[in-house]
């Protein structure tokens, strides 16, 4: 049996549970490897996390705020931060927490990119959205989420060109290609109601190191 005062270890059975999509146990793990070691950074973001995909917004924001005051460069706790403003209706907060981690980092594996894409979305801000699905498709052109991405891209801007000279083409998974303009960006009278963030909360912790 592993010793409870291990944090290093509890935050290791965290990370397991959290792979088998065990939410609520990986923060269980966590709060434990938290108490052991109350300055430990990996517990501490990664419990800001689990409780993210758990659904417990408000306790997550609790400790993406103190994960971003331990580590302000840490593009993680950042995105982190972002998610929970954006599932609380802050989206004024939670667009400057998501810049900041793109800012860090424009390729993170949380993909601000999509968050953002998904805070326009719901402010019906059609071109800001634009801009950042095809930042994403840019940074991450062989995604399995490229191929959607292209369709939702294609439909907020109301048609799409292969032959227009300022396109880009996105490669998605099996074989798929797209060509996406990126010229004019005509009025959305409605948006389609694409979520394109869900997935980008799974947020991979962080072991120690």
């Amino acid at each position: 049996m592993i010793a409870p005062q291990f944090s290093v270890a509890l935050n290791n059975l965290g990370t397991i549970a959290y792979q088998s999509r065990y939410y609520e146990k990986a923060a269980d793990y966590f709060r434990q490897a938290l108490q052991q070691e109350p300055d430990g950074y990996a517990p501490l973001v990664n419990l800001g996390g689990a409780l993210l995909s758990a659904g417990k917004i408000q306790e997550a924001l609790e400790y993406n705020l103190r994960a971003v005051k331990a580590k302000p460069a840490d593009a993680l706790a950042h995105a982190q931060l972002g998610q929970s403003y954006l599932l609380l209706g802050r989206f004024d907060l939670a667009e400057v927490e998501l810049k900041k981690s793109k800012a860090l980092d424009p390729a993170h594996f949380s993909f601000p990119q999509l968050v953002l894409a998904e805070l326009y979305l719901r402010q019906q801000n059609a071109a800001s959205a634009i801009e950042e699905l095809g930042e994403f498709l840019k940074l991450h052109p062989d995604s399995d989420r490229a191929p959607n991405l292209c369709i939702l891209l294609e439909k907020l801007r109301g048609k799409a060109s292969p032959h227009f000279s300022t396109g880009f083409c996105c490669g998605g998974g099996s074989g798929h290609v797209c060509c996406v303009a990126l010229g004019r960006t005509p009025p959305v009278a409605r948006l389609v109601a694409m979520p394109v963030c869900t997935a980008s909360r799974r947020n991979l912790v962080r072991n120690e190191g």
